[in-house]
């Protein structure tokens, strides 16, 4: 049975399982601020909007089929999103998931100095430009069967679920044509799959042409198994508009990878990723990071996956986060992966791997996974004889 989204959209707090540790507290963010409510629109299965990932900020704003992009966009949900932020509560945000809360790494309220200033100052929550940033992700077509997102590989090329998203598909290339040469856009695309395994998305790169569309900026979202030197030229002139590529990796070995990612080829993958280190070289892509989600699996490659991504030169950043269960885990099955949790018999061995110095890097995003590395370094510099070191 393959991956169902919809035990997911429509609900505040959807089925989404995870075992948070004792380590990942909720923060006071009453000084702080969020832009991604006031910046970003994700369009995911069943074309429900959401501001952020759904798995940190788990309420959707309204749905494509029922409204138009601004009626969605400043809907009575995006409106009461943005109040908490305002007010400091965040309220409809996983504190415990959002690894921007959890790394400490949002902005001051104080900080902000461009055009968000007066929207801080004002409170303001109805917004009368479209969002500056769209995550596709509508389309969840994949080459792969990873165990933490699927049970078997995910197509679709036609029938009526097809046909409705590549009508979404050509209604966007319609609304970025009306305001893409004087309005700046960024699009990213594939969050729930892989770009190059959807023909819909894939009919999207070939149709954004930079004569008519140079203020568009493309991120890709992918695993990287399809991405070559040959599927980047087939491309065409789209790749002007291509500055920034972010690959899931999970794994620094071929062993551990045959394990995450179910059908990719390691040895392809290398070669992609050398590709795209070339790319970031020549200074055609602005940025380049690799992925990494946290499991029982692959917890023991972290220190070798970012002593490759240096390998590789020109790997901008390194970004971890803990993995969440979209159902295709049973409780067990996941508390099994949840190696961040104290009970996990290998939690001990998982604060020895966070010690490694490869860590300190300022490359490395640890998001979620920061407290763990502190409590692991708290304890590395403990000395017998001393109280233990505090676990918050």
């Amino acid at each position: 049975m393959a991956f169902n989204f919809s035990t997911l959209v429509g609900m505040k707090n959807p089925g989404l399982r995870t075992l948070s540790g004792s380590l990942n507290k909720a923060k006071d963010l009453s000084s702080r601020f969020c832009r991604r409510p006031f910046e970003r629109l994700e369009i995911h299965q069943y074309l429900h909007g959401f501001c952020c990932c759904p798995s940190w900020l788990p309420t959707y704003g309204g749905c494509l089929e029922d409204m138009e992009l601004m009626e969605l966009w400043n809907s009575p949900t995006m409106q009461d999103i943005r109040r908490s932020i305002h007010d400091g509560s965040f309220d409809y945000c996983d504190h415990q998931q959002c690894p921007f809360i959890q790394n400490n790494s949002l902005p001051l309220k104080s900080e902000i100095d461009d055009y968000l200033e007066s929207i801080i100052k004002n409170q303001q929550t109805v917004l009368p430009t479209p969002p500056n940033e769209m995550a596709l992700c509508y389309d969840y077509s994949c080459n792969l069967s990873c165990p933490s997102c699927r049970t078997e590989k995910t197509g679709l090329k036609k029938g009526p679920e097809y046909d409705k998203r590549m009508k979404i598909t050509k209604d966007l290339i319609a609304l970025l044509q009306q305001y893409s040469p004087d309005f700046y856009i960024r699009l990213l695309f594939s969050g729930g799959g892989d770009p190059f395994a959807s023909p819909i998305f894939m009919y999207l790169l070939k149709n954004l042409d930079p004569q008519w569309c140079p203020q568009i900026r493309i991120t890709l979202l992918t695993n990287g198994t399809l991405l070559s030197r040959s599927t980047w030229e087939r491309l065409g002139p789209v790749t002007e508009l291509i500055d920034s590529v972010s690959v899931s990796v999970d794994a620094a070995t071929p062993e551990v990878y045959s394990q995450v990612r179910k059908g990719g080829s390691w040895q392809h993958l290398l070669r992609n990723l050398s590709f795209l280190a070339s790319l970031r070289k020549m200074k055609k892509l602005r940025t380049l990071s690799l992925n990494f989600v946290v499991q029982q699996m692959n917890y023991r490659d972290i220190p070798d996956f970012i002593q490759m991504a240096q390998d590789l030169k020109y790997v901008d950043e390194v970004f971890f986060s803990l993995v969440t269960n979209w159902g295709t885990w049973s409780d067990e099955e996941f508390a099994q992966q949840s190696i961040w949790n104290e009970n996990h018999p290998e939690f001990t061995q998982f604060l020895e791997v966070l010690k490694s110095p490869l860590l300190e890097s300022p490359k490395v995003f640890l998001g979620n996974l920061k407290s763990y590395r502190e409590r692991a370094l708290a304890s590395r510099d403990h000395r017998p004889g001393e109280a233990s070191p505090p676990t918050t």
